[in-house]
C-alpha cells in the first residue's frame, strides 16, 4: 500500500480514538455494536439478478468456496463474500482511490482526496470501466450485485456507527478503482528523481550515482541469453507531445521428483489487518478456479485452474517521473469539491484547483506536505507526474479475466496483451508441462534529458528454459545483452539465493517449495561476514558482538540472537556510512535499510570513501567504521534489550506486526486489535521480513501477504496461506486465525474434490437464490 493511502485510513482511527475518548458510554455502545455485528457465517439470502442458486461453503479456515452453475453467480457469490467479510477495507480504499475519504474520516483526509483528484483516478478508472469487454464487463456488474446483496442482509460494520454514516451500495466503477489502488502501489520510479533532487544538495553528482548503485554483475537475471521467445521492439509512438518484494519461480518436470511442473508464489507487501488478499475457490461450468482476490476486485489474481497455474513479482522497472513544472509549459484547470465529515453532523466543502498538462497530474506542494521528502526535493516547486498507471486504456481486468481461462502458457502469454500497468513478472505452468515467464506492462524508453519517446512494445516473455527454470523476485530481469535499459530498484539477493537452491536441486517438489519460501538465510550477511571481521570494535561487547557474526551462519531464524546482533549493528553502519554525508533532516527519511548500497560500500573498493566521517578531521578506514558500529550496536543492544543473550531471539523482537488501521488507533485498547507473529527472516532472505531503520524497534513491517505452492502431480495437494486471517472484523473467528499457522511457515489445502452436499468437517454454509 502506497505510504499516502495507508496515511489516509490511519486518519479514521484517529477519527475513531477521539469518538471513544468522547464518553465511556459510547465506548461501551461500541463494543457492544463489536460484538454484534459479526457477519453470520451460515444464512440465506437473496440475490434478485441471480441466473440460479449460489451456495458459499465457508471451510474451518473461513475460505469460501463457491458453487454456482453459471459464470456470472460465480462471480456474484465472490461479491457477497468480499462484502461480508471485508466491505471496511473495501469502502475505505475506493473512497481513497476516487477522492471521497473526507466524507467520512473528516478533515484528516482532505490532503488524501486532494492527492486522489490531482492524479485523476476516478477518470482513469471510468476509462478503464468504459472499454471493458462486454464479457468482463459483465464480471464486474455480477460482482457489484453479490456485494450490494449482502449490504442488504448482513448487520452494518460498526464502524459506521462510530462514524454515523452508512455504507453505500457499490458500483463497477468502484472495482476499477480498487484494483487502481494496487496499480499505483505496485508502478514505481518517482523516487529516482526525487532522490536525486534531494541529494545533489549535499552530494556529488558521483556520489549521488553511488548512493542510488546500480544492479550488481553477481545479481541473478530471470531471463537467460536466448530465453525471449522474439526480439524486443518499440511502438512508433509515446513522446512527451502526446515500486516491495515478492518471490515466484516455476520448475519443468524434468527437475522435479514427479516428472510434473512446481510453481511457487509469494508476494510481500505491508502487514496490516486485515491483509490484501482473500483466498477463495469458484467451482462453475469451467471447473475450479482456486487463488488469491484483492477485495473490492472480482478477479482471482493469483492462483490455478484444473489446467493452469500463475503467480507474480511486481518488475521494479522505472515507470514513473517526476519533474519539475517547466516554466511556460501549458496547464489546463478544474474545480474539484471535497465533502468533508463534521462530527457526523454536516457536511462542508472544500474546494481545490486541479492542474494537469500533457504529461500528467501537477502535484501541487501544498497537498504533499506531509510527504517530508518531497519537500526535500523540490521545496515549493510543483512538480509534474508522468506514470504508466494513469494509461485509462490499461486492460488489466480483461487480462485478469482471460488468463483465467487460459488452457496452456501460451494462450496465457496472448490474455496479457492488453496489461499496461502494473509492472510484473508473471510465471505460468500448465498440465501439459510448459513453463513460462512473462513480463507484463508497458515500459517507458527515455532520451537523454529523460523525455519519454517510446516504450517497448511487447512484453518480455519465455517459455521452457534450458536450465528447467525460472525464478523472479525483482530482480533485474533482462539477460545482460538486452538492447534496451531497464532502470529501477532492482534486489539482488533474494533471486541469487533462489537461482541457487533451483540450480542445485534436481528433484525440486511440494515440500522443497513450501522450505524456500520459508528460508531465512540471510545473503546479505554472508556478504558482509568477512567485512566485519576486520573490524576493529574498542569494546569487549563490541568484541564480542563481532565474534558472534563472523561466527554465525546467517540464518535469520526465530531462535538466532545472531540475527538480532546483526540487525542493529546494520542499522549502526548505515548511519556510520552516510549519515555525516546526509545531515540529520535527510539521513532520516533515506534510512532504509538500503542493503545494496550498504553493501556496495563495504565490499567495493571503489566506494571506500563512505567509510570516512567527514564530520571529523581525520580519515577513517572501513575497518574503522565497522569496529565503531560494532560498539555502537552492542551498547544499543545492551541497552535496549538487557545484557543477557538469553533475551536476544530474534523471532519475538523482530514479530510481524499487523496493525488494523482502524481499531488500532483506539486508545488503551488499540493493541488488543493488532495481530502479533514471532517471525524470522530479513530484507535479504527468501523469506523476506522487513522492519524500518526510522522507526523504533524491530517489527516486520514487510513480508509475504500471500504464500502459494502448486504442485501439478497432484493439484489438490497445493498450499496457500495469507495473514492474518480471511476477515477484518476483530470480533470475528477468522479475523486472526491464520497468522501464527503463517508465522511458523505453515499453510492450508484448498481442495476441488468435494461439493456443498459433503463438505469438510466445520464447513457451514450461505445459499443465496433468485428473486422470484
Amino acid at each position: 500500500m502506497r505510504g499516502w493511502l495507508k496515511r489516509g485510513l490511519i486518519g479514521l482511527g484517529g477519527i475513531v480514538a477521539l469518538a471513544i475518548a468522547a464518553t465511556a458510554g459510547f465506548a461501551g455502545f461500541v463494543a457492544y455494536r463489536l460484538e454484534t455485528s459479526v457477519p453470520a457465517l451460515r444464512g440465506a439470502g437473496v440475490i434478485a439478478q441471480a441466473d440460479g442458486e449460489i451456495r458459499i461453503v465457508r471451510d474451518a479456515y473461513g475460505v469460501p468456496h463457491i458453487f454456482a452453475g453459471a459464470e456470472a453467480d460465480l462471480y456474484r457469490g465472490l461479491g457477497f463474500a468480499h462484502a461480508q467479510d471485508r466491505f471496511v477495507q473495501m469502502d475505505l480504499t475506493r473512497r481513497a482511490m476516487l477522492g471521497r475519504l473526507a466524507e467520512v474520516v473528516g478533515d484528516r483526509a482532505i490532503e488524501m482526496d486532494a492527492r486522489a483528484r490531482i492524479n485523476g483516478w476516478r477518470s482513469v478508472a471510468q476509462g478503464q470501466l468504459e472499454r471493458l469487454t462486454p464479457e468482463t464487463l459483465a464480471v464486474v456488474q455480477a460482482y457489484s450485485e453479490g456485494v450490494n446483496a449482502a449490504l442488504a442482509v448482513l448487520p452494518t460494520p460498526p464502524e459506521y456507527a462510530l462514524l454515523m454514516a452508512k455504507p453505500e451500495p457499490w458500483r463497477p466503477i468502484d472495482s476499477l478503482a480498487t484494483a487502481l489502488a494496487m496499480t499505483d502501489a505496485l508502478t514505481g520510479g518517482e523516487l529516482p528523481e526525487r532522490l536525486r533532487a534531494m541529494l545533489s544538495k549535499t552530494l556529488s553528482p558521483a556520489q549521488i550515482d553511488q548512493f542510488l548503485t546500480g544492479y550488481p554483475a553477481w545479481g541473478a537475471r530471470s531471463y537467460q541469453g536466448g530465453d525471449l521467445v522474439r526480439p524486443a521492439a518499440l511502438t512508433d509512438g509515446g513522446s512527451d507531445g502526446a515500486a516491495p518484494g515478492s518471490n515466484a519461480w516455476v520448475v519443468s518436470g524434468a527437475r522435479t521428483g514427479t516428472g510434473k511442473p512446481i510453481l511457487a508464489n509469494d508476494p510481500h507487501l505491508p502487514l496490516n489487518a486485515p491483509g490484501p488478499f482473500y483466498l477463495s475457490r469458484l467451482q462453475g461450468p469451467d471447473g475450479p478456479l482456486i487463488g488469491a482476490s484483492l477485495p473490492g476486485a472480482p478477479m482471482i489474481v493469483i492462483g490455478r485452474t484444473r489446467d493452469l497455474a500463475w503467480g507474480t513479482t511486481t518488475h521494479q522497472i522505472d515507470a514513473i517521473d517526476d519533474a519539475p513544472l517547466a516554466d511556460g509549459e501549458p496547464v489546463t484547470e478544474s474545480r474539484e469539491v471535497i465533502g468533508v465529515n463534521v462530527a457526523g453532523l454536516f457536511m462542508r466543502e472544500v474546494v481545490i484547483t486541479v492542474r494537469r498538462t500533457a504529461r500528467g497530474p501537477v502535484l501541487e506542494p501544498r497537498w504533499w506536505a506531509s510527504e517530508k521528502s518531497f519537500g526535500l526535493a523540490y521545496g515549493d516547486r510543483p512538480v509534474v507526474r508522468r506514470s504508466i498507471a494513469h494509461d485509462p486504456a490499461n486492460g488489466l481486468a480483461g487480462a485478469v479475466y482471460l488468463a483465467s481461462k487460459a488452457k496452456t502458457v501460451d494462450g496465457y502469454f496472448a490474455a496479457m496483451a492488453g496489461w499496461t500497468a502494473p509492472p510484473q513478472n508473471l510465471v505460468v505452468a500448465d498440465t501439459q508441462g510448459a513453463i513460462g515467464l512473462i513480463s507484463a506492462g508497458r515500459f517507458p524508453l527515455r532520451d537523454s534529458n529523460g523525455v519519454w519517446t517510446g516504450m517497448i512494445a511487447q512484453p518480455l516473455m519465455a517459455r521452457d528454459p534450458a536450465r528447467g527454470f525460472f525464478a523472479t523476485a525483482n530482480n533485474l530481469q533482462t539477460p545482460a545483452d538486452y538492447p534496451f535499459p531497464m532502470p529501477g530498484g532492482h534486489d539482488p539477493y533474494r533471486a541469487t539465493l533462489i537461482d541457487e537452491a533451483l540450480a542445485a536441486d534436481a528433484a525440486h517438489g511440494r515440500e522443497r517449495a513450501l522450505a524456500l519460501q520459508n528460508d531465512t538465510q540471510s545473503l546479505l550477511a554472508r556478504r558482509l561476514a568477512p567485512v566485519i571481521a576486520t573490524g576493529a570494535p574498542k569494546t569487549e561487547a563490541g568484541k564480542a558482538m563481532q565474534a558472534a557474526l563472523v561466527a554465525w551462519d546467517g540464518d535469520a531464524s526465530l531462535e538466532s540472537q545472531a540475527a538480532t546482533q546483526f540487525a542493529y549493528w546494520t542499522r549502526a553502519i548505515s548511519e556510520a556510512l552516510y549519515g555525516d554525508e546526509l545531515g540529520a533532516a535527510m539521513f532520516k527519511e533515506l534510512q532504509g535499510p538500503r542493503d545494496v548500497f550498504v553493501d556496495a560500500a563495504l565490499t567495493d573498493p571503489g566506494f571506500s570513501g563512505w567509510c570516512d566521517d567527514v564530520s571529523t578531521p581525520a580519515q577513517e578506514s572501513c575497518g574503522e567504521t565497522v569496529g565503531a558500529a560494532l560498539d555502537v550496536a552492542a551498547a544499543a543492544l545492551s541497552k535496549e534489550r538487557g545484557a543477557a543473550a538469553a533475551g536476544w531471539a530474534w523471532g519475538p523482537i523482530h514479530a510481524a506486526r499487523f496493525r488494523n488501521l482502524v481499531w488500532s488507533g483506539l486508545p488503551l485498547v488499540g493493541d488488543g486489535f493488532t495481530v502479533d507473529a514471532p517471525f524470522g527472516g530479513n530484507s535479504s532472505s527468501i523469506n523476506v521480513a522487513r522492519n524500518r531503520h526510522n522507526q523504533p524497534g524491530y517489527h516486520t513491517v514487510h513480508a509475504a501477504g500471500l504464500r502459494m505452492v502448486v504442485d501439478f502431480s497432484d493439484l489438490n495437494a497445493s498450499r496457500y496461506i495469507i495473514a492474518p486471517g480471511q476477515s477484518g472484523h476483530p470480533r470475528s473467528p477468522h479475523y486472526r486465525d491464520l497468522a501464527q499457522l503463517w508465522g511458523k511457515g505453515l499453510s492450508i489445502e484448498i481442495r476441488d474434490d468435494w461439493g456443498p452436499g459433503a463438505p469438510p468437517p466445520g464447513a457451514q454454509m450461505w445459499t443465496l437464490t433468485p428473486a422470484n
